[in-house]
């Protein structure tokens, strides 16, 4: 099962909304988003938005921090993500790569202890926290991700067999072994893509199935490029 970025932060968005204080006008969290302001990172941001607008579960939510960390404007990024925390949110949600997403960590964890933070690849690569928070966060360590939400990109334990191949996980990730390598939610979604077109094919009519198949692939990617624009 794979998730659109979009909808990263929303099962725990909804715990969250489901275990805060009830207020006369229902349960209401405070909340800030902080990530790289381009790519998949933004789509998480935009669905983070999306969810608290149509759940009309914010209170006094100040904007989004849309941060670029990188070496060259660190400085500036530290500027943007203490004006964030400056707020006092309740939830902050962090949508960045793996370096940027645990310095972002490390400097909120400095300032400010929100009641909870949910993170892409906040624990994607342990190394960095274990050196003190990345590249300059001044960090704690992998102490920074008590508490820490990670949303995560397939469902890598479950047990539900793909009604075209019948693998389950444990029969993909046994067959990604040795020279193929591990699995992960980047070659799981290599291997969704490839059963997709297998089921389209065999699933066309007899004769036709290569241009339909192309023609709706062409018209998926269309739409697409308009819902993103």
């Amino acid at each position: 099962m794979f998730t659109k970025p979009e909808e990263y932060a929303i099962p725990a968005l909804d715990a969250i909304l489901h275990a805060a204080p009830a207020t006369r006008l229902g349960h209401k969290f405070s909340y800030q988003t902080i990530g790289m302001s381009t790519g998949w990172p933004a789509q998480v941001m935009k669905g983070v938005n999306d969810w608290m607008f149509l759940n009309r579960a914010t209170t006094n939510r100040a904007g989004t921090a849309a941060v670029v960390m990188t070496d060259s404007n660190l400085a500036h990024s530290k500027t943007f993500i203490q004006a964030a925390i400056a707020q006092k949110p309740d939830v902050v949600v962090v949508a960045a790569e793996a370096f940027e997403s645990q310095e972002i960590i490390s400097i909120i964890r400095n300032h400010y202890q929100p009641r909870a933070i949910i993170a892409t690849h906040a624990w994607s690569k342990h190394n960095l926290l274990n050196n003190g928070g990345g590249g300059g966060g001044g960090g704690n360590g992998v102490n920074d991700l008590h508490g820490v939400i990670m949303p995560d990109q397939w469902e890598a334990d479950g047990c539900v067999a793909d009604p075209v191949t019948g693998w389950t996980t444990k029969d993909f990730e046994a067959l990604m072994k040795g020279a193929h390598g591990n699995a992960n939610y980047h070659s799981a979604s290599a291997m969704a893509a490839m059963i997709a077109v297998s089921s389209a094919l065999k699933h066309g009519i007899p004769g036709d199935q290569v241009n339909t198949l192309a023609h709706n692939m062409e018209h998926f990617k269309r739409s697409e490029e308009r819902r993103v624009g």
